[in-house]
């Protein structure tokens, strides 16, 4: 709604002498640089923080928990060397991609699009609410939901129940020798984005295709040792997040009292002229 030119001049406006209005402007340009200044370094955390968890995540699911591992040559460049226990095998011979089309105006069940999954965390995003035009992909809980649209933004998310999601991503099942809790983590891994995004088509709506991600090797170390990477990394990555939540709840409070002192000032709630 559109607020009347009339009623805009219609308001009436606290005007000080002009040198009150020097002081207050002065005084925040003053805090105001301090908090933003705050904020900043805040927020630069947060990057510390998402980069070294997504370097943890990349480091466990090439290279294991054990240290003291004997390594080999993965004969993969982007790789590098992994556990000499360790095999390799392509992601289409490990998975099968689940085709399911369904009309989402004729299904009872719960439809997600890409932007209810977080980039880079693999988190559902909860409170937003979308329909789906035409048809959608059906997944299971287990799947792994992978964005081929923009494949940088890293939406890859482990279905805990079954619903729809656009088919802008790839359904993936795991087959028997591969954790799809592993799998998820996998697909996360810094390496494996770089190399799917370098294989985008279309300049705009860059997108990846089932053709070449499902070649690309998948590690596999035995289904025990998956799942023990798998929980480790849940309940490392619990402790970034809980983190990164506590800073942002931070900033969120800075950018209240920013808000709060402005209009404390510029109304007169402080006198700042003897500060």
């Amino acid at each position: 709604m559109e607020l009347p030119r009339q009623s805009l001049a219609a308001i009436k406006l606290p005007v000080p002498p002009l040198e009150e209005q020097q002081t207050i402007a002065r005084f925040l340009d003053h805090k105001t640089a301090q908090i933003d200044a705050l904020i900043a370094k805040k927020r630069a955390l947060l990057d510390k923080l998402a980069e070294k968890r997504t370097a943890l995540i990349s480091h466990a699911v090439t290279n294991g928990l054990n240290p003291g591992a004997p390594m080999k040559d993965s004969g993969v460049a982007w790789l590098g060397e992994i556990p000499a226990h360790w095999e390799a095998k392509r992601l289409k011979f490990a998975t099968d991609l689940i085709n399911i089309k369904i009309s989402a105006d004729d299904s009872s069940l719960p439809y997600i699009g890409l932007e209810h999954i977080e980039s880079w965390t693999g988190r559902k995003i909860d409170g937003e609410i979308s329909n789906s035009e035409g048809l959608a992909s059906s997944f299971s809980s287990g799947d792994v939901l992978f964005g081929k649209l923009r494949p940088y933004l890293a939406k890859v998310h482990l279905a805990e129940q079954d619903g729809l999601i656009t088919s802008e991503a790839l359904v993936i099942r795991s087959k028997k020798e591969l954790h799809s809790k592993f799998l998820k983590f996998y697909m996360l891994s810094r390496d494996f984005i770089d190399i799917v995004d370098s294989s985008t088509y279309g300049s705009k709506m860059p997108r990846a295709n089932w053709d070449f991600i499902g070649n690309l090797p998948v590690l596999l170390p035995d289904i025990k040792e998956q799942e023990a990477i798998a929980n480790f990394l849940d309940f490392q990555t619990k402790q970034f997040d809980g983190q990164a939540q506590k800073i942002n709840e931070a900033i969120n409070r800075l950018n209240e009292y920013r808000a709060a002192l402005i209009t404390n000032a510029v109304t007169g709630k402080i006198d700042v002229r003897s500060l």
